[in-house]
This record gives structure tokens, C-alpha cells and sequence, in this order.
């Protein structure tokens, strides 16, 4: 059930009884950062499945996940070739 739209906007849902509103962030990420991004969520969700992130460890597992992303971003633009970089655009 939604209620309250604001113009240009989805209306909030409505909050359960105890709920926490979090504050809304808008992020303007280039397309390589937001690739890079999923990647490292990706990678945080496996580390999750496998029972290896708790409220202790949890910022510490989502910066492992993050520079593992950047890693293999970076391990596959040296190791591939794209169209662009072979026709010299």
C-alpha cells in the first residue's frame, strides 16, 4: 500500500510499526564505477552466503569486497582488448 507521493517521485511506502527511515542518498557514478560497483556487491553477497560477514567484521568485509572488485577490474582491462582500443578511437 503506498501513500504521501510527492510530485516527481514514488510515493513511501508505508513504514511497520518500528521501523527505521534511512536517509536517501543519490549517487551519480560514471558507468565503469557502477560496473565496478555491482561487482564488489556481488562479491559482498557470496561473503554473506558463506557465513563470512557479521555486524563486527561488516565494513571491514565490504571494503575486502570493493578492492577485490577494483583488482579484477583492473586485471581485466590490461588482460582485454576492446574494439575501441584496437581501431584507435
Amino acid at each position: 500500500m503506498w501513500h504521501g507521493a510527492r510530485p516527481g517521485r514514488m510515493p513511501d511506502p508505508i513504514q511497520p510499526p518500528g521501523a527505521t527511515v534511512i536517509e536517501e542518498t543519490f549517487l551519480r557514478l560514471q558507468h565503469s564505477e557502477g560496473l565496478v560497483a555491482g561487482m564488489a556487491s556481488r562479491l559482498l553477497a557470496a561473503y554473506i552466503g558463506a557465513g563470512q560477514v557479521n555486524p563486527a567484521n561488516e565494513d571491514e568485509m565490504i571494503e575486502k569486497a570493493l578492492s577485490l572488485a577494483i583488482r579484477l577490474a583492473r586485471l581485466a582491462d590490461r588482460t582485454i582488448e576492446s574494439d575501441d582500443e584496437n581501431s584507435g578511437s
